[in-house]
């Protein structure tokens, strides 16, 4: 029965149908959610027993903030990044973090700050268990459709399948039309086992 199962919804993921007018409108009515953003980003470390050259979360807190002000008020971004950013990779490459988007495995509060970032803006100050980052969007994209389309459509077959599957669940009715079936008691298993 479950080979039989596995066979039934193998067709009905094959035989669900997307239109490519389907994934163009999929795509224009979703497009935030392959919104990408270029980051520059300052790392300011904290330490629950600061020593004299580490911060207690207080202090890097009114670091970040006294920094996020400065960034807004024109301070060059990567002239802070450089006198201020303890995060030696990117401080390296004048701030430069990374290029994030919805579907990267990064820290909800990350994720939330750069992603409403538009070109230029500079994110509150974002806490992470260590420390707090202070991200500036160096450029706002979005990838062409031909970059994801079959992402798109393989989703959309899925969807398709599992409603298939919904559907099916819900009008699907067992009954036992033999009162025999099945039996009310089990029975006895064979003498000597």
């Amino acid at each position: 029965m479950l080979i039989l199962y596995q066979a039934v919804l193998d067709r009905a993921f094959r035989d669900a149908t997307v239109q490519p007018v389907e994934v163009l409108n999929y795509y224009d009515s979703h497009k935030e959610m392959y919104r990408q953003v270029r980051v520059k980003a300052i790392y300011l470390p904290f330490s629950d027993t600061p020593s004299i050259t580490e911060m207690s979360e207080d202090q890097a807190k009114a670091k970040a903030a006294r920094l996020v002000a400065d960034a807004r008020a024109g301070a060059d971004f990567v002239k802070l990044v450089k006198e201020n950013s303890q995060d030696e990779t990117s401080r390296e490459k004048n701030g430069d973090f990374a290029t994030l988007e919805a579907s990267d495995n990064i820290p909800d509060a990350i994720k939330t700050a750069v992603l409403k970032l538009k070109q230029g803006d500079v994110s509150d100050p974002v806490r992470q268990p260590r420390g707090y980052y202070i991200f500036r969007a160096e450029e706002v994209t979005y990838p062409p459709l031909s970059k994801v389309r079959d992402q798109i459509f393989t989703q959309l077959k899925t969807e398709r399948a599992r409603a298939w599957v919904s559907k099916t669940d819900k009008e699907t009715r067992v009954e036992f039309p033999n009162p025999a079936f099945p039996p009310k008691k089990a029975p006895a298993p064979p003498a000597g086992k």
